[in-house]
């Protein structure tokens, strides 16, 4: 009875847990049921002793542990309180009237996750003298020295993490056109997008990584290292046709990679080709330089790896032999994240993340 006007000071949070972080609402009305409700401000924890004669109050918001464990919950208040505790399934009591007793709501063992934020809304109404009202974890007054609170009421995880129990934590850049998904219901792949949403990250697709003049994939063929006999500079790492004979083939290219994400490389070349990554022989072989020979195209696919956002050294290697045919050598990759994990196929590697290497 005392406290029906609860139900319509809910207080949620407008999407998921975008609420102001570090304090709590501050709710406020006079014994008058009919009165509105008023919003006198924050509260940095779960504690109120400053309340007058006649007048009803709440401290509203959400509490989001900063350590997974098992907790015990204590509200406190005289002569009154009023706990509405969503998480323990919709557990709303009032005890006490205007005995002058003290009056306690405890739970044991509850299993609170970290950065999963949990709805708590505590309040006094007195016609009497009231005294005050709290509520603790672990016998400590809820404050950010325990968690991080919220001003309004959520069951999310704090922005920047996913999963039921908000264990992760998201790594998406969004390129500076939106902020990365997060919540209990999030895959924690991509981003929300303010621009450019036509693709998870936000990003650009028109804007190359690498300054113009430094874009694409170098090409050399040698006799031997002390000579250069032909350069050029190709935008991809598309199918290339060559004519070269008794030579040593590269192509070399700085891979950008955008974002934290699992990757797969097919090389394709005649003859044979080694693929390097970072100096690292991920895979290949080569033909004798002087082998006239016919083949198919033959095809190396590399493991399915992780890679962190960033740049890496490509470079592939193959030998000519002796013309009796062209050469052709293509580099191609699978990016598990565009697509949640389920790529289509191999697709050509977008000529805005290729830079020429600076020697």
């Amino acid at each position: 009875m005392l406290f029906l006007i609860s139900t319509f000071i809910t207080n949620k949070c407008s999407y998921k847990s975008n609420g102001a972080t570090g304090v709590l609402k501050y709710l406020w009305q006079y014994y008058d049921f009919d009165d509105e409700v008023e919003d006198r401000g924050n509260f940095t924890k779960y504690e109120l002793s400053d309340i007058h004669i006649n007048q009803i109050c709440w401290v509203s918001g959400s509490f989001c542990p900063k350590q997974t464990g098992e907790y015990k919950f204590e509200a406190w208040g005289k002569p009154t309180l009023y706990i509405n505790f969503d998480f323990l399934g919709d557990e709303e009591k009032t005890y006490g009237y205007c005995e002058g007793r003290n009056q306690y709501y405890t739970k044991q063992n509850i299993k609170l996750y970290a950065n999963r934020c949990y709805p708590l809304q505590i309040g006094q109404f007195r016609s009497c003298i009231p005294s005050g009202i709290n509520a603790k974890l672990n016998d400590v007054i809820i404050d950010s020295s325990v968690a991080t609170l919220m001003d309004c009421q959520t069951q999310d995880c704090l922005p920047g993490y996913y999963s039921d129990t908000c264990e992760f934590q998201t790594d998406a850049y969004c390129n500076e056109h939106g902020t990365p998904e997060y919540g209990r219901t999030s895959d924690g792949f991509g981003c929300t997008c303010t621009s450019f949403d036509s693709n998870i990250f936000c990003e650009d697709t028109s804007k190359f990584v690498f300054p113009e003049g430094r874009r694409g994939v170098s090409f050399k063929s040698y006799y031997n290292t002390s000579r250069i006999d032909a350069s050029a500079t190709y935008p991809d790492f598309s199918m290339h046709e060559f004519y070269e004979s008794y030579s040593t083939i590269e192509l070399n290219s700085i891979l950008y990679v955008p974002q934290n994400t699992y990757l797969q490389f097919k090389l394709s070349s005649s003859l044979g080709a080694q693929l390097y990554i970072n100096n690292e022989l991920v895979g290949g072989s080569l033909s004798d330089k002087y082998e006239c020979r016919e083949d198919d195209i033959e095809v190396l696919t590399t493991e399915k790896k992780m890679y962190n956002k960033g740049n890496y050294d490509i470079r592939i290697v193959m030998n000519s032999g002796c013309a009796i045919r062209d050469q052709f050598v293509g580099l191609e990759w699978k990016f598990y994240r565009w697509y949640k994990n389920n790529p289509p196929g191999f697709e050509d590697i977008p000529s805005r993340y290729l830079g020429t290497p600076s020697n």
